[in-house]
């Protein structure tokens, strides 16, 4: 899904691309919506709760539920969705991670980053635009998803705002920039790493 806009212009496109090592992403279950972390490129598949990464990098669950209730105040206009404060969580986790993994794609940065290139890069914005259909889409009816999308951007673009500042006090949080360096495994998987082809 894309967003309707026609003031972005005509951008040029060039050689270089975005290419994370990781990404976060919203796992749907029968029951549950749970945060993922998974590092990209590797030869054996290694998705992640996200408590797997955030805990052993510094955080606790006091900090996350605060800056997300403290997140979620904010954004009142999220919890008319429908949706339960759990699922609200995990999607605001999951912009939270994914806010992390941005601030080490655009290194050198600071806290002030994220909005700087929000403001100047139109195309940042029709990603951070797509995220929440993209998280939501096995969750919300199709007929539904804009308004909702138009209700949880908000939020989303807050918790990656926080996620983005994050490494500011946790700096441990930077190993989730290079999985493969740090050896950020899954539990079920804390073996000899495979080296990819």
């Amino acid at each position: 899904m894309f967003p309707l806009r026609h003031e972005l212009g005509v951008e040029p496109f060039t050689g270089a691309v975005a290419a994370p090592r990781a990404v976060a992403h919203m796992g749907m279950g029968d029951f549950e919506s749970l945060c993922h972390y998974e590092p990209l490129g590797r030869a054996e598949r290694s998705t992640m709760n996200i408590n797997e990464v955030l805990f052993p990098a510094g955080m606790t669950t006091i900090g996350l539920e605060e800056a997300f209730v403290s997140d979620l105040d904010y954004h009142p206009e999220a919890i008319r969705t429908g949706f339960g404060r759990s699922l609200l969580f995990q999607f605001w986790l999951t912009s939270f991670t994914q806010g992390i993994i941005a601030r080490g794609m655009l290194e050198p940065a600071d806290a002030t980053t994220f909005d700087k290139q929000l403001d100047t890069a139109p195309w940042a914005r029709v990603a951070l635009d797509s995220f929440a259909p993209g998280a939501l889409r096995r969750t919300c009816p199709g007929e539904a998803l804009l308004d909702t999308t138009a209700r949880v951007t908000p939020l989303c673009s807050t918790g990656m705002r926080a996620g983005f500042a994050a490494v500011e006090s946790w700096p441990g949080l930077r190993a989730l920039w290079n999985p493969d360096e740090n050896d950020i495994r899954p539990r079920w998987n804390a073996g000899t790493r495979r080296e990819t082809p």
